[in-house]
């Protein structure tokens, strides 16, 4: 898409290189615009209004553009962002019609948009015993929390979007409880914010710093990998951290069995699940007055 500047200039560049209005104004053909008209000219006025006019129409072809390109390619039957979309459009409780369109018969915008408990998936690729599959982990939100689908929703929605795939291929639909995230840090702080429990002394709030770890977690694309170094620069925000030292970390599957060790995290870690909480209860804490 073309700069405001550079549509002007195009103009004014044939503006003053037209023979006719050379001799209309009496102009000096090496000269430019600038060097022939005032910025406070009707002319330039003239060709300000009117490139702006052009970049806005501009602008909104280009936005245009890119939406419909978008919807292209979301709209392409076995790319992922089709995928992703006919995931996220899974509506509980509502059957399909032989082309596959649900059918919403009476049913308000409010019950449709009730019945989408898909709040996020992730798709990947593998193979079992010699043979392409796809698996998709999907979450639904309760209280602003990601959870696990309930069996019968995870089973609907396996129906669902195996039906829709395309021939020749599986779907491997799986919801986990989330992972578990358990940290050792030892945090400096300063003794005017904070006190020796890391909690505020205006009261406003009794553990920053963790609440900025659970933001943290939260702001991790689903399916996407905890980073160590990123929790860091999360709780280094926190008014009243001086400086914030990750000893140690590990997470664990809540899915698997309570006696499973947890995996030591260097620095990244992928989620079983595709998401992970903050286990408060088995991280330690240790706050140090800076003065």
């Amino acid at each position: 898409m073309r700069e405001l500047k550079d549509i002007k200039n195009a103009m004014t560049a044939t503006f003053v290189g037209s023979e006719t209005v050379q001799l209309l104004y009496g102009l000096n053909p090496a000269n430019t615009f600038e060097q022939e008209f005032s910025i406070y000219s009707i002319e330039n006025i003239f060709f300000d209004i009117f490139a702006f006019a052009i970049w806005t129409l501009e602008s909104l072809f280009y936005i245009l553009k890119n939406q419909i390109d978008a919807l292209i390619v979301a709209n392409k039957h076995g790319k992922l962002e089709w995928y992703i979309n006919t995931a996220l459009n899974y509506q509980h409780g509502f059957e399909l019609d032989d082309f596959g369109d649900y059918i919403n018969g009476d049913a308000t915008p409010e019950e449709i948009a009730a019945s989408k408990i898909i709040a996020n998936v992730a798709f990947e690729k593998s193979v079992i015993r010699g043979h392409g599959v796809i698996r998709a982990k999907v979450v639904r939100l309760v209280a602003d929390e990601y959870v696990q689908l309930l069996p019968e929703q995870l089973a609907g929605f396996h129906a669902y979007i195996n039906r829709k795939t395309l021939f020749g291929l599986a779907v491997l639909s799986m919801s986990r409880p989330h992972d578990t995230l358990t940290v050792n840090m030892k945090i400096w702080y300063d003794p005017l914010v904070l006190d020796s429990n890391g909690s505020r002394l205006d009261g406003t709030d009794d553990a920053p710093a963790i609440t900025a770890i659970k933001a943290y977690l939260k702001s991790v694309k689903f399916n996407g990998e905890f980073v160590g170094t990123k929790l860091v620069d999360e709780v280094q925000k926190v008014q009243g951290v001086a400086i914030p030292k990750l000893i140690g970390a590990a997470g664990k599957s809540s899915f698997l069995s309570p006696g499973t060790i947890a995996t030591p995290i260097e620095e990244v870690y992928a989620t079983f699940a595709g998401y992970m909480r903050l286990d408060v209860d088995n991280s330690i804490f240790e706050y140090i007055a800076r003065t």
